[in-house]
């Protein structure tokens, strides 16, 4: 995993914003405290390397970090970077299906690749807790896209109860994952 502090970050570039505001913010979600505001620093750094489906090469870099924080803390909490890494190998998966970027950077896609495979891992380390039908989603969506499945993973990550149910389902004022 690379450190915040190590000089390749300055040659992968996020989707939005800047490398150091994408590090900062890496950072300030090892800080949060609650798990309000780590959905929302979250969804802030998603934002600068997931867009639209679409990824950049910082988010290979930034995915074994969630796989770190995947490890610990709240099942939602858990959930949320389960289905961040996810998002990052949907989009892709898209790319290459595309014949498009971005391209994995050769020094971080072994570790990459590892994070990827240890999905169902990841997952299973949720297992003992009781899941909501919006963590439910997230962790069937990322089986499914660690399993080969990426379109219908990310079809099933999307799920909300019908009460939920409507054109946006959250917003980043709200820390919710616009996705």
């Amino acid at each position: 995993m690379l450190s915040l502090g190590d000089p390749r970050w300055a040659t992968l570039h996020p989707v939005a914003g800047d490398t150091a505001e994408m590090l900062a913010t890496l950072a300030a979600l090892g800080r949060a405290k609650s798990d309000e505001r780590f959905a929302r620093t979250l969804t802030h750094l998603m934002a600068m390397v997931w867009h639209d489906n679409d990824s950049c090469p910082a988010a290979f870099a930034v995915a074994p970090h969630l796989a770190a924080f995947a490890g610990v803390g709240s099942v939602d909490r858990r959930a949320r970077c389960i289905q961040g890494i996810a998002l990052f190998e949907v989009a892709r998966r898209r790319a290459v299906g595309g014949g498009f970027g971005p391209v994995v950077p050769p020094d971080v896609g072994a570790e990459y690749s590892e994070v990827v495979a240890r999905l169902p891992e990841l997952v299973a380390g949720c297992l003992g807790e009781p899941w909501s039908l919006p963590v439910a989603a997230k962790l069937a969506g990322a089986l499914l896209v660690a399993k080969g499945h990426p379109a219908e993973g990310h079809e099933v990550m999307q799920l909300r109860p019908p009460g939920e149910r409507h054109s946006h389902p959250s917003t980043l004022e709200d820390g919710g994952i616009p996705w």
